[in-house]
């Protein structure tokens, strides 16, 4: 609660510059944190979720600020499968680099 997770940069790989979770079930939840200026570098097809990819885990962000992040796909968030939550979060000036969600990406949504 009340954190920032900011200038972080994944080169290898592309997955989440702050946080990336593929834990099956996991539920991860964000209170008043900031995350900020954070890139998946484009690599090989891949770069996603500039601050947060998450597949298969559930993420709850209330009160929480996505600002200035980079990425190909979901430059604030890259969501795939699971139940997320966002509530009073603000996104702004997140850049998508292949245009495919500059705020949030949701892949297979169900």
């Amino acid at each position: 609660s009340g954190n920032t997770a900011g200038n972080s940069s994944v080169p290898v790989g592309g997955n989440g510059g702050a946080i990336y979770t593929t834990a099956s079930g996991a539920s991860l939840h964000f209170n008043r944190t900031t995350f900020i200026s954070n890139t998946a570098v484009y690599h090989a097809g891949v770069g996603v979720g500039g601050a947060i990819r998450s597949s298969g885990s559930s993420i709850t962000c209330i009160d929480c600020v996505f600002e200035n992040n980079h990425a190909s796909w979901g430059a604030g968030v890259f969501l795939a499968s699971g139940t997320h939550q966002f509530t009073r979060t603000t996104f702004k000036g997140n850049g998508a680099w292949a245009q495919h969600g500059r705020d949030v990406y949701v892949s297979n949504p169900s």
